[in-house]
């Protein structure tokens, strides 16, 4: 199920000096695919918890690298011409992160980063996710 999707996450943490640590929820998704005769839909959505270094430059841009875990709940329902099957999990992902942020002002930045996570293991397949992610933050 290879897709190219926006994928909306919400994020509050706190900044001591370099380090910044967050917690999120993300939304990963719906899915649906089929084969051998079988239609399979899946929804992926998860809380999660960062660890973020920010690399000082001196400047307006701000590079940092990361790492997350998190725990991810999938729905999934299967369905062929006789049966269904609905069923729901949580699986333990993890991931790393890299980017930059630049300052807009005081309080306000813009981010760019590049991700990978590992949303966990589903009927013996690894779902990997990765992608670019774009937002903007605050910090009071």
């Amino acid at each position: 199920m290879n897709k190219t999707k926006i994928e909306p996450r919400v994020a509050v943490g706190y900044k001591l000096g370099n380090v910044r640590v967050a917690g999120d929820y993300t939304y990963h998704g719906k899915f649906s695919g089929q084969a051998a005769g079988e239609q399979t839909s899946a929804r992926v959505q998860g809380l999660g918890a960062s660890v973020i270094y920010d690399i000082d430059t001196g400047s307006q841009v701000q590079p940092y690298v990361g790492a997350r875990v998190a725990a991810n709940h999938f729905k999934v329902n299967h369905s062929d011409s006789s049966n269904f099957r609905e069923t729901s999990e949580t699986k333990l992902g993890y991931g790393a992160l890299a980017g930059a942020k630049y300052k807009l002002d005081h309080n306000w930045y813009a981010n760019g980063a590049v991700e990978y996570n590992r949303l966990g293991t589903y009927d013996d397949t690894k779902i990997n996710n990765y992608g670019a992610k774009v937002g903007v933050g605050y910090e009071f």
